[in-house]
């Protein structure tokens, strides 16, 4: 599965799904386009079978802007739903790949509200890398391990192994890094 949250909202972002959707043509996804409330959608009766799934979650910056900002979003309780709706989408699939950003080192001062997105975001970012099994953050287009085992990453981008290592084994990968810097690729590269 893929697990798109993008909210298609003016020519920008309908282009960007677009891509996104040529890109995946194809390859066997099955796209699941949900805004917000994960929890809710994974627990919902019409809920798609996560059993046995890779699932492709991209990415935790759009869905807790969402949670903040949209109506019916979690407001101020973006962090604490966003991370247990994770939780549980990793509980219930085998692999779970998921897509999220550093914007913490920008130099531009930060508008209060800004300043509230980005403590929410890292709030989410952090305790999803205590449940990770793997962080990788992506710098230039070159996965630095953070969490993990760095010789597992390496051997796996020279002979496709990751997925056999891991074949039986409920697992979590958390990818970051900043705009820009290849998180999507690498992401698709390895899982």
């Amino acid at each position: 599965y893929y697990i798109a949250d993008m909210i298609p909202y003016g020519r920008e972002t309908e282009e960007k799904i677009a891509d996104h959707r040529r890109m995946r043509a194809g390859k066997g996804f099955r796209t699941l386009e949900w805004y917000l409330d994960l929890e809710g959608k994974l627990t919902a009766e019409d809920a798609p079978p996560m059993e046995n799934a890779c699932v492709l979650l991209e990415c935790l910056s759009n869905l807790a802007a969402n949670e903040m900002y949209m109506d019916g979003g979690a407001g101020e309780n973006t962090a604490q739903t966003v991370a247990r709706g994770v939780t549980l989408l990793k509980k219930k699939c085998r692999h779970l790949v998921v897509v999220t950003n550093d914007g913490f080192a920008e130099s531009e001062p930060d508008s209060p509200e800004m300043a509230v997105y980005k403590q929410n975001l890292a709030q989410i970012n952090r305790r999803l890398a205590k449940e990770a099994d793997r962080v990788t953050e992506a710098v230039y287009g070159i996965p630095v391990c953070l969490k993990g085992n760095a010789a597992d990453t390496e051997e796996a981008e020279d002979t496709g192994k990751a997925q056999q290592r891991e074949k039986g084994r409920t697992s979590m990968k958390l990818i970051t890094g900043g705009a820009y810097q290849g998180k999507l690729e690498y992401a698709k590269k390895m899982y």
